[in-house]
C-alpha cells in the first residue's frame, strides 16, 4: 500500500494509527513510503533534522503494527 501525504507530515502523522489500523485488518503487510515536493510545514527540506524525526516517528508506528516498510527518498546518499 502507498498512502499519499501531500508532503504533510502532520497531517500524516494524525491518521498513522488509523491508516496501519486498517492495513493490519485488510492484511496489507507492507507500507510504501515517499515524499514528493515541498515539505509541510514550510521551510523544512526532506534531508531536515524536523523531516528525520518524522521518519523514525513512522517507521516506530509501522513496528507497532508489524509493518514492513519500503522508505523511498527518504534518505541523502553519503559518499
Amino acid at each position: 500500500m502507498h498512502p499519499e501525504t501531500s508532503a504533510s507530515t502532520r497531517n500524516y502523522e494524525r491518521h498513522l494509527d488509523s491508516a496501519y489500523a486498517f492495513m493490519k485488518n485488510m492484511v496489507f503487510n507492507s507500507v510504501k513510503s515517499g515524499y514528493v515536493g515541498d515539505i509541510i510545514p514550510r521551510g523544512e527540506h526532506h534531508y531536515s533534522q524536523y523531516i528525520n524525526n518524522h521518519y523514525l516517528y513512522a517507521i516506530k508506528k509501522t513496528a507497532d503494527y508489524k509493518i514492513m516498510v519500503n522508505a523511498t527518498n527518504q534518505f541523502a546518499r553519503q559518499d
